[in-house]
C-alpha cells in the first residue's frame, strides 16, 4: 500500500463544482424570492382586483366612501381584504386561487352569475372579517 498523495475531496479542484452549485442555488433562490415578492405586489393592486371584479364590485366601490371621501384617502381592495402579516397574506392569496378559478370557470364571470352567488360570497367575506375583528380595515 502506497502512502503517496491520496485524492482528497476537499482539494482546490474539488471545491469548484460544490461552489458553483451553491452559487447557482443562491442566485435561483434570490430570483425566486424577488419574483414572489413582485407577484404578491401585483396581485395586491386595485388594477389586478378590478380585472375580475370590474363588472360587479368595482362600480359599487367607486361610489362608496372607500373610494371618494372628504379626506381624499382611497381604501383599496388590499387595504381591507388582505392581511398585513406575510404568512396571513400568502394564506389569503392561496385562498384567492378559488376566486380566480370561479372567474375562469364562469361561476362569477358575468354580472348575473355574480349576483346569483353574491350573498354566499359576501357571507364568506363577512365571516373572514369578523374572525379577525376587521384588523385589515382598521389598519
Amino acid at each position: 500500500m502506497s502512502l503517496g498523495k491520496q485524492h482528497n475531496m476537499w482539494t482546490r479542484a474539488a471545491h469548484w463544482p460544490f461552489l458553483v452549485v451553491i452559487g447557482m442555488g443562491l442566485v435561483i433562490g434570490l430570483a425566486a424570492s424577488g419574483a414572489f415578492a413582485v407577484a404578491l405586489r401585483v396581485t395586491s393592486s386595485d388594477a389586478f382586483c378590478s380585472s375580475c371584479h370590474a363588472q360587479n364590485v368595482v362600480p359599487e366601490w367607486k361610489k362608496s366612501m372607500h373610494f371618494a371621501n372628504p379626506a381624499g384617502v382611497t381604501a383599496g381592495c388590499s387595504d381591507c381584504h388582505e392581511p398585513r402579516d406575510p404568512i396571513g397574506l400568502v394564506a389569503r392569496k392561496l385562498a384567492a386561487v378559488h376566486e380566480i378559478w370561479s372567474e375562469l370557470a364562469g361561476t362569477i364571470a358575468t354580472p348575473e352569475a355574480f349576483e346569483a352567488n353574491r350573498l354566499r360570497l359576501a357571507q364568506a367575506e363577512w365571516s373572514r372579517l369578523r374572525a379577525d375583528n376587521s384588523q385589515e380595515c382598521r389598519n
